[in-house]
């Protein structure tokens, strides 16, 4: 006999809500303007191709292009990707059946076993995040179009802890990973 623990649904008292337009209630421009055309999705994909063609083969490529975004479609970037989601996979999958054998359901420790298999990936994002954070203020401070000083940037807040940025080759003004 397998014991489980109840689950159970709540509702709140008051409702959430905003109010947005019917697509049928567009007008012409706002339409074309909402979607990429065939021809502007063409272009989108053709460039991530050149760019991620430059990235397989080239050992340094230049400022004028930006892998950001297309690490994963990379060869080495999509086996890695691949295999992180097999391994996160495999760990819930072994939990479950554990939980299974032992009649018991643990939501929570289906998530723990998540969360540590996949520690590294939060952890490579965070810091590329913080990369990201460091380029913006690099670049919002030789922008010719920066703000007054009475403005004070969110990028310029300080730091509720430090940080570890690792050694990246710059290739770029806006692309400080590629």
């Amino acid at each position: 006999m397998r014991s489980y623990k109840k689950k159970s649904v709540s509702f709140s008292d008051t409702n959430e809500f905003c109010t947005t337009i019917c697509r049928g209630d567009y007008t012409v421009r706002e339409f074309v303007s909402t979607w990429y055309s065939a021809q502007e999705m063409r272009n989108i994909k053709d460039d991530c191709r050149r760019t991620v063609a430059m990235l397989h083969g080239a050992s340094s490529v230049g400022p004028h292009v930006c892998g950001r975004g297309l690490e994963g479609k990379t060869m080495i970037g999509h086996q890695q990707r691949k295999q992180n989601k097999m391994f996160a996979h495999m760990a819930v999958v072994d939990e479950i059946l554990r939980q299974r054998q032992l009649c018991i359901s643990d939501p929570q420790a289906l998530a723990n076993q998540y969360m540590f298999f996949t520690r590294h990936c939060a952890a490579a994002a965070r810091e590329m995040a913080n990369v990201d954070r460091l380029e913006a203020v690099k670049v919002e401070a030789i922008s010719p179009f920066s703000q007054s000083n009475a403005y004070l940037s969110p990028f310029k807040r300080p730091l509720s802890k430090p940080i570890s940025i690792p050694k990246i080759k710059h290739l770029g003004p806006f692309c400080p990973a590629a």
